[in-house]
């Protein structure tokens, strides 16, 4: 009987072995499934991320002749350089067109804010108030962009007198 005691505790020993093996096996494995699982979690959220992002993609090319449109007129009202030439011809062409003559036109110290630099304008008219009303609309809806800051008007003789202190734009 000692032999079969001894093949009984050979086996209980083997067995028990067997079963924590099999234990620590389950238990590894339960551990590596649980980091798969949040793997996928993890990839599914970025899958989800790069969906969105393609969709908003997909959306801006449908808009991108709209967007195109939009920079290009953005790009006339404030152009790169500041273009002060262009800009005196654009402001006595406007004077011609309404009848009323631009007697002077400084520009002032440059300020820089972020990407945009602002370039300060004096500029004097002498003209009718309805002269002085159409070149406002020309300067208000002209191909370049122009904030009128202050106005001072005076009578002289019959005639107004004009001052516009203003601010041009143009990006670096």
């Amino acid at each position: 009987m000692s032999r079969n005691n001894s093949i009984q505790v050979v086996l209980i020993v083997l067995f028990t072995i067997l079963f924590v093996l099999s234990g620590y096996l389950a238990i590894n494995e339960a551990i590596h499934i649980g980091a798969l699982r949040a793997e996928i979690r993890t990839v599914q959220q970025e899958i989800l991320q790069q969906k969105t992002l393609l969709a908003q993609l997909r959306k801006l090319k449908n808009n991108e002749g709209f967007l195109r449109e939009q920079y290009n007129e953005i790009s006339m009202l404030i152009p790169g350089q500041p273009f002060e030439e262009r800009l005196i011809k654009k402001l006595h062409q406007s004077a011609n067109n309404s009848g009323i003559p631009m007697i002077m036109i400084k520009f002032g110290k440059r300020s820089e804010e972020k990407e945009l630099i602002w370039m300060p304008l004096e500029i004097s008219y002498v003209g009718s108030y309805a002269e002085f009303m159409d070149l406002l609309s020309e300067i208000m809806y002209g191909n370049r962009l122009i904030r009128i800051d202050e106005l001072e008007l005076y009578v002289n003789e019959g005639l107004l007198e004009i001052d516009i202190l203003a601010n041009a734009f143009y990006s670096n």
